[in-house]
């Protein structure tokens, strides 16, 4: 039989599951429809104005979301006055710095984009609304409310993906911009209604707390940035286009073999932080080792299985952009995939919910700095394949580290 905190999970594991397709899934299949239905011109200008958006929504949401379903978790085993005033201080500040994000866009995204800049009006919304969500699904995720968090994603995203075919055959490449918006705008006001009614109180105890929090994550982001979401605008602004498509294409691929492991991390993460929080060192240390050798096992499985079959996918459902170049790119990054899958669990699931974040800020500074340094030597040095190779010679080299640190970490605390 199994138990019910067993069960409990399992039921947690599947609504998660039923969110992340909702949400990470339909994205695709969007993706899929834009590849298909865009020129590939037009499609390499929607990955690289996509990739500068994204680089914004992660610095608006600067740690924030993450932040606050640690400390939803923690509250509401420690103290529920507190949790009822989470929310509404947790987007005081996201206000300020989506705020923030959409000032720079304006400033100094014309230098990037030149003269695909007028494209950024139809999503510049998005700045806001993607972190406002990302806040939700960690508030949901803290208080355990995953079948509700699961059900509102996945209807607002298949709905979306009917608009959006409808958009792309009639307004072109404005109407995949303006479809990314709606999905957004959508599921944050269908969020925050399904909540209910939240505390409005100001209280300057949670907004340092949360905020203190948020910008060691913050930080963290910034090296996070450097370190995976930089290499699509490098490829952009060196001219490579076309190129553009091809690494998008082949990081959403690799993204989507990777929703299983964030998955999850998100449904243990809210464990990790009750033991932590009870000083049971030893039970995280031993849940690290299980979840160590699962990722292991999994990823080994899951990059043989795309290596055989990224033929078949890239032929099936890319069948424009199938060639050598696009495969040689595929084969190289499944290296640095590998590592990534098995320290997916680990981040948000261990690392995080454990209270350091201060470690994943100065690891991943570090290595973002050499990512940014790496592209701008390589790609001189080798045109777009440098780039490739800059992802492949940090990433393993990071992955490996980050998990040896962090475990030593763990049981410097045991002793």
């Amino acid at each position: 039989m199994i138990s019910l905190k067993h069960q409990d999970t399992i039921l947690n594991l599947f609504w998660k599951s039923l969110h992340v397709l909702g949400k990470q899934g339909i994205t695709f299949v969007s993706f899929i429809l834009c590849a298909n239905l865009l020129s590939p011109h037009e499609f390499g200008v929607y990955n690289y104005v996509f990739s500068i958006i994204l680089v914004l929504i992660l610095f608006g949401d600067f740690g924030i979301s993450s932040a606050t379903a640690k400390f939803v978790a923690e509250y509401q085993v420690t103290d529920q006055d507190l949790l009822k005033r989470v929310p509404f201080n947790a987007l005081l500040i996201l206000l300020a710095t989506t705020s923030i994000a959409a000032l720079i866009l304006l400033v100094f995204g014309g230098q990037l984009l030149g003269e695909n800049f007028h494209y950024v009006l139809y999503i510049l919304p998005i700045i806001f609304f993607a972190p406002l969500t990302a806040v939700f699904d960690g508030i949901y995720m803290g208080l355990s409310r995953f079948k509700e968090l699961a059900i509102i994603s996945f209807f607002t995203g298949i709905s979306t993906v009917l608009i959006l075919y409808i958009a792309i055959t009639s307004f072109g490449l404005v109407g995949a911009l303006a479809t990314q918006t709606f999905f957004y705008l959508a599921l944050s006001i269908l969020l925050m209604i399904r909540f209910g009614k939240f505390s409005l109180r100001y209280d300057g105890f949670l907004i340092r707390t949360i905020g203190h929090y948020s910008l060691i994550i913050g930080v963290a982001v910034i090296g996070f940035i450097l370190f995976t979401r930089v290499d699509a605008i490098f490829l952009g602004y060196y001219g490579y286009i076309q190129e553009v498509g091809y690494f998008e294409i082949i990081n959403k691929i690799l993204i989507i073999s990777m929703l299983p492991f964030g998955i999850v991390a998100q449904v243990i993460a809210p464990v990790i932080t009750k033991y932590y929080s009870q000083n049971n060192i030893t039970q995280v240390l031993s849940k690290f080792k299980r979840y160590l050798l699962f990722s292991v096992l999994a990823s080994s499985v899951l990059t043989l299985i795309i290596f055989v079959s990224k033929d078949l996918i890239i032929s099936r459902f890319f069948a424009e952009y199938y060639n050598d170049n696009l495969m040689w790119m595929f084969t190289l990054l499944l290296i640095a995939h590998f590592t990534q899958m098995i320290t997916g669990v680990f981040s948000v699931g261990f690392v995080t919910a454990t209270g350091h974040a201060r470690f994943t800020m100065h690891f991943l500074l570090f290595f973002g700095i050499l990512h940014l340094l790496l592209n701008f030597v390589l790609i001189e040095l080798f045109g777009y394949m440098g780039i490739i190779y800059s992802v492949i010679i940090t990433k393993v080299i990071a992955d490996v580290s980050y998990l040896l640190i962090y475990y030593l970490l763990l049981h410097k605390q045991v002793k």
